[in-house]
């Protein structure tokens, strides 16, 4: 994909973290420039993962602990390259978790969203695994994960929770809802029920499936690959 290409993808996905202002009650400045700020960290760290500038595993994983830092501003912010032997990037990262958190505390129902935003958001740190360049490895490893972080979670494939974990829609949802004054538990818990797996599975589908349709000779297989190309890849019985 070409610079200008990937600059596109980037905005669209921007747009589309904005879009979920509208899920609120009422507009709010601040939920939009919390989602767009987030969004622009998720990208951040996909293009840092697949990059270089985040060496090996443990490196990339280190850095996407700041989706998790966004939403816990009581705590102090994580060393985000420790594990990489380069300088960092002067302080950006930093700056969009701040910012994630200034907007986050002045949401009314934050305090009862945020850990069902902890929790989606320690989960899309997979997207670290799934960034190794190596199919074989990467396959073993997102299977280790699942097992892992995933162990009650029968219904679905392995590579169906992997997916679903690498999805950002179930936090932008969330966040909409942190948004409402009234948001009320039962409302919380339904919300997550609806994008967790499938909805969020489905997202990483169709956004491989883009991905093939703009760079078919660069096609890759990972959990999102899995899912779109079926069972059969994935080396189901």
């Amino acid at each position: 994909m070409t610079d200008g290409a990937a600059t596109r993808v980037r905005r669209g996905n921007i747009h589309g973290a904005a879009l979920f202002s509208i899920l609120a009650s009422g507009r709010s400045m601040t939920l939009l420039r919390l989602l767009v700020a987030y969004q622009v960290m998720w990208d951040f760290l996909d293009s840092a993962s697949e990059s270089a500038l985040a060496g090996e595993e443990i490196g990339r994983l280190q850095l996407h602990t700041a989706l998790v830092d966004a939403f816990e501003p009581a705590l102090p912010m994580r060393d985000y390259y420790l594990h990489d032997a380069r300088e960092g990037d002067a302080g950006y990262l930093c700056k969009l978790v701040r910012a994630c958190r200034q907007h986050c505390l002045a949401l009314d129902s934050f305090e009862r969203v945020r850990p069902f935003l902890v929790v989606d958001a320690t989960r899309a740190g997979v997207r670290a695994v799934n960034h190794d360049s190596r199919p074989a490895p990467r396959e073993a490893k997102l299977r280790e994960w699942v097992a892992r972080e995933l162990p009650d979670e029968h219904e679905a494939s392995w590579f169906e929770l992997a997916a679903a974990a690498g999805a950002s829609l179930s936090i932008f949802a969330l966040l909409a809802l942190a948004a409402d004054a009234d948001a009320a538990d039962e409302e919380l818990h339904r919300l997550h029920r609806i994008y967790w797996p499938w909805a969020s599975t489905l997202a990483t589908m169709h956004w491989q499936s883009l991905e093939d349709a703009r760079n078919p000779c660069a096609r890759r297989t990972t959990t999102a690959n899995a899912v779109a190309r079926g069972p059969a890849l994935a080396d189901l019985p």
